[in-house]
């Protein structure tokens, strides 16, 4: 997980146009406030990259680790996709999911097919119902025909005088290019656009 200046040190391995515009995307993420202008900002970002869905997704987390029921997220994910994923409580054997919310692997870039290929590695030492409920998942993906591949990242933020702990996890996925750029880009934006997404979740719940 990148922290801020280090993001803005990252913008250097890019090419001249490329800096211009992720700065004019971080420049909106850090004024942004509302789900309009961040779902703007997102469809810049695919001007920028190639990807066909999304989605950000931040809660609330306990002893720093722990989800909880308190979350926010926009994405551009079909509707029935999202009722069916929440109601099968799918987020508890996605292992992208998993993964972004451990202490060993928080804030690392996750290219999807990556992560599976770990999971089958780890596959003799996982409970048998545990990696059957992640092929169940997988199967559950094939059937809709989206989210094939896909790249994740997370990030986190803290205000130790209140104990709140925020988690995040950012995703494009499908008709993605897989590339050094690409992943460059998504490390630099991710602590901008968890900070956007946290400020459009207040704003939106003080209503």
């Amino acid at each position: 997980m990148l922290e801020f200046s280090e993001s803005t040190l990252q913008l250097k391995k890019l090419e001249n146009s490329d800096q211009v515009k992720v700065s004019e995307i971080i420049t909106g993420l850090i004024t942004c406030k509302s789900s309009d202008s961040y779902q703007e900002l997102i469809r810049e970002l695919g001007r920028l990259i190639s990807f066909q869905h999304w989605t950000g997704f931040i809660c609330k987390m306990e002893n720093e680790w722990e989800i909880t029921a308190e979350y926010f997220f926009q994405t551009n994910y079909p509707e029935s996709f999202i009722s069916a994923y929440e109601e099968l409580k799918l987020g508890f054997i996605d292992f992208v999911m998993i993964n972004n919310f451990t202490p060993e692997s928080f804030g690392h870039l996750q290219l999807w097919s990556e992560t599976q290929k770990k999971v089958e590695g780890m596959k003799e030492n996982l409970d048998p119902q545990v990696y059957k409920k992640h092929q169940d998942f997988l199967d559950f993906v094939k059937e809709w025909n989206i989210l094939q591949e896909g790249y994740s990242i997370g990030c986190k933020t803290s205000n130790p005088e209140k104990n709140i702990h925020y988690g995040s996890i950012f995703s494009i996925a499908d008709k993605i290019e897989p590339s050094e750029r690409t992943e460059t880009i998504l490390e630099i934006l991710s602590p901008y656009l968890h900070q956007a997404l946290l400020k459009v979740w207040v704003t939106e719940a003080e209503g």
